[in-house]
């Protein structure tokens, strides 16, 4: 929407030579002590969902970062886009760690907010109750005995608390009530605000874990791919043996052209009931062959093993540390989403009630004028009657007294 008050103020001050419209500059140091927090924790929650926003991209990638280049700085990289940032595990680890005790630490504020605000309203409320009294008791005007020696009639049955109170007092009520109402709204909103940065940064650190778990697949198979690669080149490799391209023969091949060669012949096909597994004499025989398998493998590709072993073993702790932080701070971030659900929860509670307390203040009101309402137009009957029988009894005695006399 455009600005038109310099407009409206230069008509102002040339047609209808009036004083220009000073520009209002709004100011947080020119409230009271209440708004002043509420203003400073919102800035807060502001700048760390700002900030979360940020280092979303980096603190999602699982990319690691480029090694340095050297190159020749012209001036047009000045004005090209900044390379974009790599954050480490230690890094993404600290952001999780500052995050979670600003959030905890915003969480104290608004809590500690509230209770100052329930404090305040109570005082009010206890000073409001001395200085006119209450409804049914003490010394103020508005009990029983006051309002009927006014002439009021004790209505307990309408429940309208207006009848018998003063303008004043009445003003100060609803002068109380709408403070409470207005920075009981200003905390359900801060509140709801810092479940927002709650929410976003438990995202994060969902989405991050979700990732690292991919990329741990995606790992370990290229590991195992490289593995049997490996594997089965030392199997099929270059060594002195019969077969095709000095291969070794399986042992079931050559195990079975043995048993043709002394004129026993064995078709595993034939009997379907036979299991491998079950037959001794070839189970002995592969665990043997597997173990002599391991007993010739040269050193070095046994010590290829061992440190391809010891790396696994490194990486499973590495992300074992990894997950076991992320689940501490998915529970850090679950306890303090409970604890803001149940403070919201509450400060709703209290908005609804306070919603029914003005919308039954309205009704009393209304109430009220029709009571006043009615009672003006009795005082009128009352007066316009006893005016009549004054003028009936002097009419009378001054007929007597001629009479008389």
């Amino acid at each position: 929407m455009t600005n038109i008050t310099p407009v409206v103020s230069f008509l102002l001050t040339t047609e209808h030579t009036a004083a220009p419209i000073q520009e209002h500059v709004h100011s947080p140091d020119r409230l009271d002590t209440f708004l002043q927090e509420a203003y400073r924790i919102n800035s807060h929650i502001s700048s760390l969902l700002l900030y979360l926003r940020q280092i979303r991209q980096p603190y999602l990638s699982t990319s690691t970062a480029p090694p340095p280049r050297k190159h020749r700085s012209t001036s047009d990289d000045s004005n090209t886009q900044s390379p974009p940032i790599y954050l480490t595990d230690a890094q993404r680890t600290e952001i999780d760690t500052q995050t979670s005790n600003l959030l905890h630490e915003l969480s104290s504020n608004i809590s500690s907010l509230t209770a100052a605000e329930n404090l305040r309203n109570s005082t009010e409320t206890a000073l409001l109750e001395r200085r006119f009294g209450s409804k049914r008791g003490g010394g103020g005007r508005n009990n029983v005995l006051w309002r009927w020696a006014a002439g009021g009639e004790d209505n307990a049955d309408d429940g309208d608390e207006s009848l018998g109170k003063s303008d004043e007092q009445l003003e100060a009520e609803g002068r109380a009530s709408s403070i409470k109402t207005f920075r009981e709204g200003v905390l359900w909103h801060l509140g709801w605000k810092l479940q927002g940065a709650v929410e976003t940064q438990r995202r994060m650190v969902e989405v991050r874990a979700a990732r690292e778990r991919e990329k741990e697949k995606s790992v370990l198979w290229k590991m195992k791919t490289d593995a049997a690669a490996a594997g089965s080149t030392v199997e099929f490799g270059g060594g002195g043996g019969m077969g095709v391209g000095g291969g070794q023969i399986p042992r079931r091949t050559a195990t079975a052209g043995a048993n043709s060669m002394n004129g026993d012949i064995i078709d595993y096909k034939m009997d379907g009931n036979y299991n491998p597994t079950l037959d001794d004499s070839i189970t002995n025989r592969d665990r043997s062959g597997e173990e002599m398998d391991m007993d010739n493998l040269p050193p070095n590709l046994q010590q290829l093993f061992e440190s391809e072993n010891s790396t696994l073993l490194a990486h499973y702790n590495t992300t074992l540390s990894k997950i076991a932080q992320a689940e501490k701070s998915l529970l850090e971030i679950s306890s303090l989403q409970s604890t803001l659900l149940t403070h919201l929860s509450t400060q709703g509670e209290m908005i609804e009630q306070l919603v029914q307390d003005a919308q039954g203040t309205g009704e009393d009101v209304r109430r009220g004028n029709r009571e006043l309402k009615r009672a003006g137009e009795r005082w009128g009957k009352g007066l316009a009657r006893g005016v009549f029988w004054v003028t009936v009894g002097l009419c009378g005695f001054l007929v007597g007294w001629d009479l008389v006399f």
